[in-house]
């Protein structure tokens, strides 16, 4: 496993505990050009105790150009519900990493 980049481990915004040896974490991507398209716009990462990366979020192929996740909720039904900025909304399975869209939102 590859472990997660450190200018990642610094931008972590948000954290959704699943065990106790692993979370899933929503990285802040900031406006400017730091970040490439694929980091940005696959912001969100299950890691271990030790930042190893055990899954990195799919592709939805609803991406906007520069579209990051921005927030994260873990739903009764143990999916997590995320958010990208532009508005479209997925449920993310906390197993594997793939998404399934739910909605839109302004």
């Amino acid at each position: 496993m590859n472990k997660l980049p450190i200018k990642f481990k610094e931008r972590i915004s948000q954290t959704i505990t699943i065990t106790e040896e692993r979370r899933v974490v929503l990285i802040d991507v900031p406006g400017d050009d730091s970040f490439n398209a694929d980091d940005s716009n696959h912001n969100i990462y299950c890691i271990d105790n030790d930042f190893s990366v055990i899954w990195k979020v799919a592709g939805d192929g609803i991406i906007y150009g520069v579209d990051p996740f921005v927030q994260m909720k873990l739903k009764e039904n143990g999916l997590i519900e995320v958010r990208r900025f532009f508005g479209n909304i997925f449920e993310l399975d906390i197993e594997s990493g793939a998404l399934a869209h739910t909605g839109w939102t302004k």
